[in-house]
């Protein structure tokens, strides 16, 4: 079966995905961004498993995040491992929080 394609070659519907995709991933993020602030409001200090109980996520979903987050220049762990937003992060954070 043909299928139409858009002159980048791209299948009907991927592209409207894509963007989709990409917005769905920038509303996560900062979601966690803002999440991790609160939390740091509240107790003083941020654990993955404190993210994952305040979300509803399972450790596993919220430590991938978490990994994504810091190679994004978003947060940063300690050698504890309690995570720090970077000043960055809490741009993000704080804009959402409002």
């Amino acid at each position: 079966m043909f299928r139409r394609q858009c002159r980048h070659g791209c299948r009907k519907g991927e592209r409207a995905y894509a963007r989709m995709s990409a917005m769905s991933m920038l509303e996560s993020r900062e979601m966690y961004l803002e999440n991790i602030l609160i939390i740091s409001k509240e107790k003083g200090s941020v654990r993955s498993i404190d993210v994952s109980e305040r979300m509803g996520y399972s450790r596993p979903s919220v430590s991938r995040a978490m990994g994504l987050l810091r190679e994004k220049g978003l947060i940063e762990t300690d050698a504890s491992g309690l995570i720090h937003l970077t000043q960055k992060g809490l741009e993000i954070a704080a804009s959402v929080y409002e």
